[in-house]
């Protein structure tokens, strides 16, 4: 492969960063960088990334993961970090107001906060029931800051150890308190060049991999349709740069705005798809590297108990992030997630169940539309029960409910904005990229909950024409009976919110068009497939 190669200055250090003549020199085990000797590594007495600077104790040696992320040989104690962490009274300007509370946490304000060894949950304490939480910013919104997390100076490393760091938003843009984060990670001795980063969560159990194992050849190189020409891997590649930490909720955590499920679900699927076009490898691989190395995270946060349960629209994209993940590595834990970790719950299998189920001591062989697969509510259905807000056995009907069991005029509520609403436009347009990606690479006997796929197909190839129609009536007559000018404006409200829902075959996403085109030409026609008497046309699935 042509090369070419420069030198640059990273945070103090120097780096030699090969480049392919298209983009990023693609590892194979062809090309493959030998690991250096410790004594080769810069001996640094500190290290940045992303503004944030680690000052060591003692000079150490320093080296860099594939994606950019530094490690350190250790053991190391950290005896400075820049910003300044700020704990307790050096915080001057605590806030509260309609969604934060900092009053909640009187001496124990933070800022520019870091944590070792960061958990995926922890225990409720006496201010809230939420096990996700974080140590970085007291300001998190719905009381999600943990001071428990905030590890004070100086940090010992030991290998196996990641300290996770982060600089405050002053003030705070959006709701969000977060302006940068970055890991470092400590290790017992230097890795090859093409060495993904361990997790940061659950580090010490997190191995090693590397990208010269990818397996590239799963990748089709499908022919670029039209609506593929003017699009670019590397125009992707942001929403994928830098380090997830994917443990609070809404992206709250992070320094970012566009971290709900559906952004995550739609990004994620769109990029896959993406690296299974015929684009020069060079061109893939940066995208390639940052998608593995969230899964390598999630992975961690598996492994520490996290999960994306049925909320809405909260927790979609991440078991295809996974799954994918686990493809390109060869690893069951990751491609297989469901089976390695049977307690583990995610979205997109939580709100998509077969017929019959039963609901209330009343079984039901199939939705209100005649489909033998439904959309199980706001908050979804497991082990054969479903989910009430706290995620417990549901004893009773309401608007977030499973409406898809009951025709509309039996709805708690003329439109259901938390179910059928939160339905049409926060899931099943989000979620057709990834379960075409999934389908294309064979994936779904290891998703192990086919209810997902077919659901997918019949968004996408039922005509809800006449069901929207029936919603739409269900409403008219109960505006046209509305006793009062307050129940009005409520219905009113409902039909300007249904006026922004998606109709059924809505793709979501600023691919959108591509998606589809992909779609139809391939979801019925999946090159490779080796089971084609289990591969359904995708109208039959959900039938």
């Amino acid at each position: 492969m042509k090369k070419f190669f420069r030198t640059v200055l990273i945070s103090g250090m120097l780096a030699v960063l090969a480049y392919g003549a298209q983009g990023a020199v693609v590892y194979t085990k062809i090309n493959a960088p030998a690991a250096p000797k410790a004594e080769s590594l810069p001996l640094r007495d500190k290290v940045t990334q992303n503004g944030i600077t680690w000052t060591f104790e003692k000079p150490a040696r320093v080296g860099q993961f594939i994606n950019g992320d530094f490690y350190v040989i250790g053991p190391v104690t950290v005896v400075m970090i820049d910003p300044k962490p700020l704990f307790g009274e050096e915080v001057k300007n605590p806030v509260d107001d309609r969604s934060i509370k900092e009053s909640l946490f009187k001496g124990k304000f933070a800022r520019n906060g870091s944590t070792l060894n960061l958990p995926a949950v922890v225990p409720p304490n006496k201010i809230t029931k939420r096990t996700v939480r974080s140590g970085f910013d007291s300001r998190m919104d719905m009381a999600a800051y943990d001071w428990d997390q905030f590890t004070k100076l100086p940090v010992a490393m030991k290998p196996g150890d990641s300290l996770f760091s982060s600089i405050s938003n002053e003030p705070m843009e959006g709701g969000f308190c977060i302006k940068a984060l970055a890991v470092l990670t400590c290790l017992a001795e230097p890795q090859p060049a093409d060495a993904f980063r361990p997790s940061y969560c659950k580090t010490s159990l997190s191995k090693i991999y590397l990208a010269r194992d990818l397996r590239r050849e799963l990748l089709l190189k499908l022919p670029l349709p039209e609506t593929a020409s003017k699009v670019k891997p590397a125009e992707v590649n942001d929403y994928f740069k830098g380090v997830w930490l994917d443990t609070v909720g809404f992206g709250r955590a992070m320094p970012r705005k566009a971290f709900f499920g559906a952004d995550v679900s739609v990004q994620g699927g769109q990029a896959s798809l993406l690296l299974l076009l015929n684009y020069p490898p060079e061109e893939k691989e940066t995208l390639l590297i940052n998608m593995v190395q969230i899964g390598i995270d999630y992975l961690g946060l598996v492994r520490g108990g996290l999960s994306w349960a049925g909320e809405g629209g909260v927790g979609s994209g991440r078991k295809w992030l996974l799954t994918f993940a686990g493809l390109m590595l060869d690893e069951k834990d990751m491609y297989a997630v469901s089976r390695s970790f049977p307690d583990a719950l995610f979205q997109e299998d939580d709100q998509t169940v077969f017929c019959p189920v039963e609901f209330m001591g009343k079984k039901y062989e199939k939705g209100w539309t005649g489909a033998k697969v439904i959309w199980t509510g706001h908050y979804g259905y497991h082990k054969g029960e479903f989910l009430n807000g706290s995620h417990q056995p549901r004893k009773s009907m309401d608007a977030y409910g499973p409406v898809e069991l009951f025709p509309p005029a039996e709805w708690p509520t003329p439109w259901s904005q938390g179910s059928e609403g939160s339905r049409r436009s926060s899931n099943s347009g989000t979620w057709v990229a990834e379960a075409l990606a999934a389908r294309l690479m064979h994936a779904e006997r290891y998703w192990d909950h086919d209810a997902f796929f077919a659901y997918v197909d019949r968004w996408m190839t039922e005509d809800d024409t006449p069901f929207w129609g029936a919603i739409n009536q269900n409403v008219d007559k109960k505006l046209a009976a509305a006793k009062d000018e307050k129940e009005k404006k409520e219905l009113e409200a409902a039909k300007a919110q249904m006026a922004r829902t998606a109709k059924g075959g809505t793709v979501a996403g600023n691919l959108a068009p591509l998606v589809k085109d992909l779609w139809v030409k391939y979801r019925d026609n999946l090159p490779g497939r080796d089971d084609k008497e289990k591969a359904l046309p995708a109208a039959m699935t959900w039938k």
